[in-house]
């Protein structure tokens, strides 16, 4: 018998097929080429182990490692080095190889955006140790499509130079994390354009980076008038989930995903709970049953589109869940309340969590239209009206540079300056 089929039988990967698990035998098989898995490993015979049984990989492991420990390629494979941005913690280090971006590029050409040579991307994510820029670049460039490398990190392209240039080079594809996409809009505005009418060459967004509910989603829809393509993943990774044309994120065949409980016990379909991953096909860095820190739950697809990969529901970092006097809601169960549709909270605003109530402060010209707004939400919570522009000030970005990643919380700091 192959020693791959010797596993398929020995591998409790509940409900996958005999491709799926010769998958995950390669992958294990493939890890132990970098020193880091080799030594992770040492005490597995990985021919003859339950896939349960293989020790999950963490963050905290992954920081502490030398970048050179955690390559199972050779460095004449190597395309690209990158590190997680270190907004938790040390930076992760990720090395791609040429054979990786292939499979990256291919997994966003494989989604329904359909890149095509007539595109003419304006990148806006930052190109600085950054992966989605290189893998949507890719994508296109694969594709004959056009790139403008328009980092928002770069003191190169300003908000109004951005702006300028979607409009006069008829950009089809912009680029960008979420919120970026609502200050674009806004700094279009405070420039004269109208969203919605004077880019009548823009089909989509692509987004990457945040949190992306589905009444998130139809807002930015609403503003551009432009189908939106959510992509979900992390440095360690790449790009995971994709979102189909019914707005469901399927899981890449490239990957597979677990739901464990924190004793690491599967939780299977349709259960909350902690999201581990491992890549199937990621040659440079290999990635085992990691814990990426997010929570979420996976569906079996029964989706319109016909695509049968499963689903996943993706409710944001766990370190981000919030806990109040026993009860707590999701980052995604916070914004899918907040944001029903004209409900009266726009679409700027951050959270303070106090020990007795979740203090969501919300820029408004309209105090009287807030003080009525109910959300559906396990936890005690309290509407604050601030002015508009206090939390973004859109008007300085008439003449700032750069923009970091949003933090959607409020320091003590930041919460005195507002009141």
């Amino acid at each position: 018998m192959p020693i791959f089929l010797q596993f398929c039988t020995l591998c409790n990967v509940k409900g996958r097929d005999v491709k799926m698990k010769e998958s995950l035998y390669r992958m294990l098989k493939h890890s132990i080429e970098c020193e880091f898995y080799k030594n992770k490993f040492f005490k597995i015979d990985i021919d003859n182990v339950l896939f349960d049984d293989i020790p999950i990989t963490t963050k905290e492991e992954l920081r502490d490692t030398d970048a050179y420990s955690l390559l199972a390629e050779s460095i004449g494979k190597v395309a690209q080095y990158h590190e997680t941005t270190g907004t938790t913690g040390e930076p992760v280090s990720s090395w791609r190889s040429y054979e990786d971006l292939s499979i990256y590029a291919n997994q966003i050409n494989e989604s329904y955006i359909d890149f095509n040579s007539n595109d003419i991307l304006f990148n806006r994510f930052p190109y600085s140790m950054s992966l989605p820029a290189h893998t949507i670049g890719k994508a296109v460039s694969d594709k004959g499509g056009c790139i403008i490398a328009a980092s928002r990190a770069t003191p190169i392209m300003p908000y109004t130079r951005a702006i300028k240039i979607i409009h006069d080079l008829r950009v089809t594809v912009v680029a960008c994390n979420v919120m970026e996409a609502f200050l674009l809009a806004e700094v279009a505005k405070k420039m004269g354009f109208n969203p919605l009418e004077d880019f009548s060459s823009l089909r989509a967004l692509c987004v990457a980076g945040e949190m992306l509910t589905p009444n998130r989603m139809k807002r930015l829809k609403k503003i551009w008038g432009v189908e939106v393509f959510d992509f979900f993943g992390m440095t360690e990774t790449g790009n995971i989930a994709t979102n189909c044309e019914c707005g469901n994120m399927h899981i890449s065949n490239d990957f597979y995903c677990e739901i464990l409980d924190d004793d690491s016990r599967s939780l299977g379909y349709n259960t909350f709970g902690n999201l581990y991953v491992s890549a199937l096909n990621k040659k440079a860095t290999p990635v085992v049953r990691y814990d990426v820190g997010d929570v979420a739950m996976i569906q079996k697809s029964n989706c319109k589109c016909g695509n049968k990969a499963d689903i996943l529901v993706h409710h944001g970092r766990k370190k981000d869940i919030i806990e109040i006097k026993g009860k707590r809601n999701t980052l995604r169960q916070i914004q899918e309340a907040m944001l029903e549709e004209d409900n009266g909270i726009g679409n700027f605003w951050k959270f303070f969590v106090n020990d007795d109530i979740l203090e969501i402060y919300v820029e408004t010209s309209n105090e009287r239209e807030l003080s009525e707004v109910k959300l559906n939400l396990e936890i005690p919570y309290k509407i604050i009206p601030v002015q508009p522009e206090q939390l973004y000030p859109i008007e300085a970005l008439l003449e700032s540079t750069t923009f970091s990643k949003p933090n959607y919380f409020l320091s003590k700091v930041q919460k005195e300056n507002i009141l």
